[in-house]
């Protein structure tokens, strides 16, 4: 039980901010909008994580599935960013 909460309380968080940018890279807003649009549904969405994180049944086997999609989310955002799709300001290329 403890294994799992860590797990959605901890990896949750930055699951759910990458996957919300990640669902917002390809849509056709400026770089504010889609920061915003980031920031404001991934509260909605760290809840889903951390209810996630519930489906499993040992703690392990949470942070597991929890770690690989924090992993793939990551690696897919950060080949949205190189991409163009999520562009970073113009300081931070």
């Amino acid at each position: 039980m403890w294994g799992q909460t860590t797990a959605g309380f901890l990896a949750g968080l930055p699951l759910a901010f990458l996957s919300v940018a990640l669902l917002a890279s390809p849509l056709p807003f400026e770089l504010k909008t889609k920061f915003t649009l980031t920031v404001v549904f991934a509260l909605p969405m760290y809840c889903v994580t951390i209810t996630a994180a519930f489906a499993a049944a040992r703690g392990y086997k949470a942070w597991g599935w929890m770690l690989a999609a924090n992993l793939v989310c990551g690696a897919l955002l950060f080949v949205a960013v190189q991409l163009g799709w999520y562009g970073l300001p113009e300081g931070l290329q």
